[in-house]
Formats: C-alpha cells, sequence, structure tokens
C-alpha cells in the first residue's frame, strides 16, 4: 500500500515498492480537494490548541525536558527541578470546560503516571501537514 499527498510522492513511493521486472497490480484512488480540506482543518485546530497550552505543557516537567527518563529511572526526575502541578491543573481546567479541548490534547498528549506528556511525532505531523 501507498499513501502519499502529491503527485511527487507518490511516483517515489511506487519506485521503492516495484522489483526490477515485476508487473505489479496498481489502483489509485484518489482523494478530492474536500478530504485535503478537512485533514488540514484539523490538522490546524490542533496547532492551535498546542500552541495554546505549549509553555504549560513544557514547564510541567521543568528541566527534565524528557518524560522518557522519568518512567526508566525515577532518580534522574528526583534530579530535575520539581515537577509542576500548577501548569497541569491550568490544562485539566480549560479541559473540563470545553470537550472539543479535551479531544485536540488527546491527540497530542498522553499521560505518564498521572502526568501530561507531548507525543512529538504527532506535533511534528500536523506541522508537515500545515506546510502543504
Amino acid at each position: 500500500m501507498i499513501f502519499a499527498d502529491t503527485k511527487e510522492e507518490f511516483i517515489q513511493m511506487l519506485g521503492r515498492k516495484r522489483t526490477d521486472g515485476k508487473t505489479i497490480n496498481l489502483y489509485v484512488c484518489r482523494r478530492d480537494r474536500e478530504h485535503f480540506r478537512k485533514r488540514f482543518v484539523a490538522a490546524k485546530e490542533i496547532l492551535k490548541i498546542y500552541e495554546q497550552y505549549e509553555k504549560d505543557l513544557a514547564r510541567i516537567w521543568g528541566v527534565c525536558e524528557n518524560p522518557y527518563n522519568y518512567m526508566s529511572n525515577f532518580l534522574y526526575y528526583n534530579n530535575c527541578n520539581n515537577y509542576n502541578i500548577f501548569f497541569q491543573n491550568r490544562i485539566l481546567e480549560d479541559i473540563m470546560k470545553n470537550k472539543r479541548v479535551y479531544s485536540n490534547i488527546r491527540r497530542v498528549c498522553y499521560l505518564v503516571w498521572g502526568t501530561f506528556a507531548v507525543n512529538w511525532f504527532s506535533i511534528q505531523r500536523c506541522r508537515n501537514l500545515k506546510k502543504f
């Protein structure tokens, strides 16, 4: 299967999938403009919510920028600046007020032992889609 947003990307991926000299079955499903507009609107909304809470999410962990260190090594967490519950509470208050904020935060964050951590892969993917 090949998923591509542009013609150039499709041709590159097709060239990687095809083994020299072998025929392939090809089915091209073309998306209309409305499909990509919906994707763009969703990505734009997610990024807007993330950018609104970006500073609070970064301040939750203080100096510890990587929550994986917290999970894998509890002593590392103890050497960081204190975990800041205040910034998480600000985000939680907004989540409790608005269901849409909740659904968008869930797309870019996950919980690590009851605290928020940012899914950087999701953020990068939304930013790449916004570039188109």
